[in-house]
């Protein structure tokens, strides 16, 4: 009888008990084992590990995993999703917090003038976020026809504050077109 194999049955049912109160829908407790790119692992005890996706971390965009967990820190994640064999576990941070959106409706009209900052530039315009959580897109085509040219991401840096106009709002999507005031 081999030692290794012992120790490794007994922490094959270590995991085993583990996962069984692993549910979609359960919040637990973990240590932040490892960021990536992509998202963190999460040791959820008995050597059972979950994947926080970046996606999942919080309700705006998130660049970079270290911005919000480190590891070796313990956090509170709600459990997203378990496939059938227990061996991937989908995480979620976001889930534990308030969508931002639900006061959307009651909150911006169109044809509002409300405060924005620009976090990125695409090809086809600039994403504004008007709160947490909250972003709208100010399309090229919004742009003041002499910005309208190649060079119109010159005029609208990332960082800007600036004030937009709210143009449309598609609650179902969770889309707000923007245009810039000039």
């Amino acid at each position: 009888v081999s030692r290794r194999a012992l120790l490794e049955e007994e922490r094959q049912a270590v995991a085993a008990e583990v996962r069984k109160s692993i549910v979609p829908g359960a919040v637990i407790t973990g240590r932040v084992a490892s960021g990536r790119d992509f998202g963190a692992f999460v040791d959820l005890g008995g050597g059972v590990q979950g994947l926080l996706h970046v996606s999942e971390m919080g309700w705006s965009r998130v660049s970079d995993t270290s911005q919000v967990v480190t590891p070796g820190e313990t956090i509170t994640v709600k459990v997203l999703r378990v496939d059938d064999d227990g061996q991937k576990i989908a995480l979620g941070l976001k889930q534990l917090t308030g969508d931002p959106w639900v006061t959307v409706p009651s909150t911006y009209a169109v044809g509002q003038v409300r405060t924005g900052r620009v976090t990125r530039l695409a090809d086809f315009g600039a994403f504004v976020e008007l709160e947490p959580g909250v972003e709208g897109l100010a399309h090229v085509s919004t742009f003041a026809p002499t910005r309208r040219s190649d060079d119109w991401t010159r005029s609208v840096a990332v960082g800007t504050t600036a004030a937009f106009e709210i143009l449309s709002l598609d609650l179902e999507k969770k889309r707000i077109g923007v245009a810039l005031v000039p």
